[in-house]
């Protein structure tokens, strides 16, 4: 019988592609129309400091007096780190801007690209990250006007 603690190492090779698959699939932003963007304007309800991804969920006002909750994928708490996010840089309450990719099912849900707290800095999510890597600037060809301020 082989002793579990050493395992022989084509058994880790054999592994590996399976891993690396996993994480890909659980890494995939094709849920998010890359083709636009969409701007919202609210009230922070909650900020989810966790991984995989941090979130942000903001209450919208709609047209018609209704509001709506928004809920906004922002990146891995270490990649927010790097880009200026602390822990506590969103607060329940707090008025924000935020450009996102919308989601394809056109559920009030997204991937930010930026953000502008309410002292006027702007913050960079994810899709700002990888974008401006890319030299694409941060911005999808086509903006939607806002659904609701």
């Amino acid at each position: 019988m082989m002793n579990p603690r050493r395992w022989p190492t084509t058994s880790l090779f054999a592994v590996m592609p399976f891993l690396a698959s996993v994480a890909s699939a659980h890494h995939a932003t094709s849920m998010y129309d890359r083709t636009r963007t969409v701007q919202l304007e609210g009230t922070v309800r909650e900020q989810l400091w966790v991984n995989p991804h941090c979130s942000v969920t903001v209450t919208v006002k709609n047209a018609d007096g209704t509001t709506t909750d928004w809920s906004v994928e922002t990146g891995t708490p270490n990649i927010n780190l790097r880009h200026g996010w602390r822990r506590d840089t969103l607060q329940r309450g707090d008025r924000v801007r935020l450009v996102i990719y919308p989601h394809k099912d056109g559920g009030p849900s997204g991937t930010l690209v930026r953000i502008t707290l309410p002292d006027g800095r702007e913050l960079d999510g994810a899709a700002g990250f990888i974008d401006k890597e890319l030299g694409n600037g941060g911005d999808a060809p086509g903006t939607s006007a806002s659904p609701a301020k």
